[in-house]
């Protein structure tokens, strides 16, 4: 999959565009640590040492603002099931440990921090990028697939994405064809699916209803660990700013 998106991409963008790939996992045994919470210091560590090799001092982890955030969607998905890859805090902490081993300052950082996964669609689409939508790949559950789909079409970022496709206009370039199951008129089975489709709703309803100081007060003890990681002159900002994301 990244293969065919690098050819496109180079061939979109001649010149412009380094493709550098690594692999790295246990040889001949299972790991016990499978929930992959560590991904982002590996991925941030490759990334640093090609930068700091290229004498850059910053580099991008790319993710849509809602993601990154996280906020709970329900009271059970704390801690350790709650990913903080892309978090303001995670990036924060990244950049503050990478400036130690450089001994020079590092930053991490996340241009689409204050988009949602239908600007980003949106983003790719303005600059002719919607054909290659349908390559790329969000499902975190792949080997659930079935058939010829490249995603099951039932965790989170799968409807996450459906959704997303058609709050943009492209769906018609997020293939339903790259889908096991679909979501919008498949009988959903699974309660683990329609679980997480609550969960989704149900949060995008609140976000809806609710005013900026309900929204303030809800997630009193998650801001309190965004508002000093993120671009903004001083706390009211940064949640007036958060809560125009949401």
């Amino acid at each position: 999959t990244q293969k065919g998106l690098v050819d496109a991409l180079k061939s979109d963008y001649p010149g412009r565009f380094h493709h550098y790939s690594f692999e790295c996992g246990l040889s001949h045994k299972r790991g016990t640590e499978e929930t992959q919470r560590t991904r982002a210091f590996l991925f941030n560590s490759i990334a640093f040492t090609l930068a700091y090799r290229l004498s850059q001092k910053e580099f991008f982890a790319y993710e849509n603002g809602i993601t990154s955030l996280n906020l709970i969607r329900r009271q059970d998905l704390i801690s350790a099931r709650a990913s903080r890859t892309t978090h303001p805090k995670t990036h924060a902490l990244m950049s503050s440990f990478l400036s130690e081993v450089a001994g020079d300052k590092i930053k991490v950082a996340n241009p689409f921090w204050q988009l949602t996964k239908a600007d980003v669609f949106k983003s790719i689409d303005s600059v002719g990028g919607g054909n290659l939508i349908g390559s790329a790949v969000s499902c975190s559950k792949t080997f659930q697939r079935l058939d010829t789909g490249t995603h099951c079409g039932g965790c989170f970022q799968c409807i996450d994405r459906r959704l997303a496709g058609y709050a943009s206009g492209v769906q018609d370039f997020d293939n339903v064809g790259i889908y096991s199951k679909d979501i919008f008129i498949d009988p959903i089975e699974s309660p683990e699916t329609r679980t997480t489709a609550l969960d989704y709703i149900r949060q995008a309803t609140q976000f809806a209803r609710i005013t900026d100081d309900q929204f303030y007060l809800d997630h009193l003890a998650e801001l309190s660990d965004i508002v000093d990681h993120i671009d903004a002159d001083g706390e009211e900002e940064a949640i007036e700013k958060l809560w125009k994301l949401c």
